[in-house]
């Protein structure tokens, strides 16, 4: 399989559900530069590290984006 590189964009953040994770962002939706816009790609809510979560928590917050 052929390997893919993309800049993605921080859009939004939703918050978890349930007990560990209702204080928390876990989901993430990602966009991408195309034509002088951004363009929403997906939802991205696994496979992310425990720092990469917590660093992305870091952004939302400070950046005081919107949750979904």
């Amino acid at each position: 399989m052929s390997k893919i590189e993309l800049d993605l964009v921080l859009m939004g953040a939703s918050k978890g559900t349930g007990f560990k994770n209702k204080d928390s962002y876990t989901s993430f939706l990602m966009g991408t530069p195309y034509n002088g816009k951004i363009i929403p790609l997906s939802n991205v809510g696994s496979g992310l590290s425990k720092d990469l979560l917590t660093e992305l928590n870091e952004i939302v917050q400070a950046k005081k984006l919107l949750s979904t």
